[in-house]
């Protein structure tokens, strides 16, 4: 049995391993979401490229 990871272009869904969350790890995420879209948002109409 393998265990590296591997890749299909058959698959429609989301392969990783992905851990539980609890409200505090959720609050984070959001807080980095917010946060990268008010960086994208101060320097319109760069890409994220250009950034």
């Amino acid at each position: 049995m393998r265990t590296d990871f591997s890749y299909s272009n058959t698959l429609g869904w989301n392969t990783f391993l992905i851990p539980l969350f609890i409200e505090q790890n959720k609050a984070d995420l959001t807080a980095c979401a917010e946060s990268i879209l008010l960086a994208r948002e101060a320097h319109f109409p760069a890409t994220i490229a250009e950034l």
